[in-house]
């Protein structure tokens, strides 16, 4: 049988551990990477709620009642889709602003203090970032739902007899 290419890679040298400043400069990356993601969410999430809450404003305000019954249920599935939108877009915001918001830090004495410190404070703002990222998805989603429900009704009062 052939071996299909596969090359190995032998290392002469055992593996070494990671060295404190190393691991100080890992977590110091993610911490970095975690805040330039919440940077770029919170814009997102902004322009997302502004479009809901503008669709939203756009059929409250307008004066026409529908003239079906399926439009009625086409209408308040619009705009629950809209408020649940808004909804998963504030909360996330909310956990994006979370994820970067300076956390007190107590005394340290040894590098060995200020890693298990960095790491607890990198775990929390990962798991506030990726709530976020995950209502946003949802959020993104419903609206998107919520603009297939939208045109598909205004397509057909256009399209309807009468």
């Amino acid at each position: 049988m052939a071996d299909n290419n596969v090359s190995y890679v032998e290392f002469e040298e055992e593996d070494e551990d990671l060295e404190l400043d190393d691991r100080l400069n890992i977590y110091i990356n993610n911490r970095n990477h975690i805040r330039d993601l919440s940077k770029i969410l919170a814009p997102v999430d902004g322009f997302v709620l502004t479009g809901a809450l503008g669709l939203l404003y756009f059929i409250l305000n307008t004066p026409k009642i529908p003239d079906s019954r399926i439009q009625i249920i086409y209408l308040n599935w619009i705009i629950d889709l809209l408020l649940l939108t808004s909804a998963l877009m504030t909360g996330s915001i909310v956990s994006s602003i979370q994820s970067v918001t300076v956390k007190v830090q107590k005394p340290l004495v040894t590098k060995i203090q200020y890693i298990d410190d960095l790491n607890a404070v990198y775990t929390q703002e990962y798991e506030w970032a990726r709530l976020s990222v995950i209502l946003l998805i949802f959020g993104i989603c419903a609206f998107i739902a919520a603009m297939i429900l939208f045109s598909w009704n205004y397509l057909t009062t256009l399209v309807a007899p009468g």
